[in-house]
């Protein structure tokens, strides 16, 4: 598939520097253009003012008044057509915790896991 990850942004939220980074260099990888946040509260003011950003890939347990499964809630009311993915290394969230289609990958994710959800996220197969 010739980088259809092109067409819009990513932005990446996770308290982690090395994890977050680690992310981002695989989307970069991809031909993605990505962008940082290292809480909730960061990422909403990077969405209102980057209205190209069309996924957002979080971790859950974040520190700050808004946890990952927050801002996805948030962002599905506030910006429906923006795509949210959950991580999280410390617990696995019932599905009805999680936003209708926000699906959770478990940490360590691999580089290969990440590349081929980004993929199935264009391709409008989550």
């Amino acid at each position: 598939m010739p980088n259809a990850s092109t067409r819009a942004a990513v932005l990446v939220v996770d308290d982690e520097s090395l994890v977050r980074m680690f992310a981002v260099d695989v989307l970069e990888d991809e031909g993605c253009e990505v962008l940082e946040a290292a809480s909730a509260s960061e990422a909403l003011a990077t969405l209102n003012r980057r209205p190209d950003i069309a996924f957002v890939f979080t971790d859950i347990n974040m520190p700050g008044a808004m946890d990952g499964i927050d801002l996805a809630r948030e962002i599905a009311k506030s910006k429906p057509g923006v795509q949210v993915v959950l991580t999280s290394g410390k617990q696995i969230p019932r599905a009805d915790e999680l936003p209708p289609e926000s699906p959770f990958v478990a940490k360590p994710y691999t580089a290969a896991q990440l590349v081929a959800l980004l993929h199935k996220m264009v391709e409008g197969r989550l």
